[in-house]
């Protein structure tokens, strides 16, 4: 009885050890050079304001039950692209394009479900594209709002939202 007494607590001390190097190496994480990461703690924010963000480099923290690693990127900038007031190209267009030519001067007539264009303010009518680069400078406020639960895509489509109101607003002004 001894014995097995003591080989069964060998196995419990050998399961305490593992368990320890799990906790230890899972709690490891790299925030790389272009991004910044902010750690949830049981779901609230890590750190006093002046500390919250985790600058690159290797950081350690508790497994993901109890910490939660979102990682911000804030040294790129992001594009969003609004291709809603431009006409649709058929493939021949598409074709000149890849290729860097000319695509020609668009189709004969528009066809108001498929082709995107804007009036202006003198009424006539604008065919543009538009491109907003924009980088996140509060990364704390961006992680919390929009970083979980896979909310980017939302930002990416008010952000888009917010350019074409833009581009109709300021077309109807001139």
């Amino acid at each position: 009885l001894a014995g097995a007494l003591q080989s069964s607590f060998r196995l419990l001390q050998w399961a305490m050890v593992a368990i320890l190097v799990y906790i230890v190496l899972t709690g490891v994480y790299v925030v790389e050079k272009h991004e910044v990461a902010i750690v949830l703690r049981l779901g609230k924010v890590v750190g006093t304001k002046a500390d919250r963000v985790r600058q690159p480099g290797l950081h350690f923290g508790f497994p993901y039950p109890l910490d939660e690693v979102i990682r911000v990127p804030v040294k790129n900038f992001q594009t969003v692209k609004s291709e809603t007031h431009w006409y649709q190209l058929n493939d021949a267009e598409k074709e000149a394009v890849a290729r860097k030519e000319d695509p020609g001067p668009g189709p004969p007539t528009l066809r108001p479900l498929v082709d995107g264009y804007t009036v202006t303010g003198d009424t006539n009518i604008l065919h543009s594209q538009w491109q907003l680069t924009y980088q996140i400078v509060d990364p704390v406020r961006y992680a919390l709002d929009f970083a979980q639960n896979g909310k980017e895509k939302a930002v990416e489509e008010l952000l888009r939202a917010a350019l074409d109101n833009a581009v109709v607003i300021v077309a109807a002004r001139y």
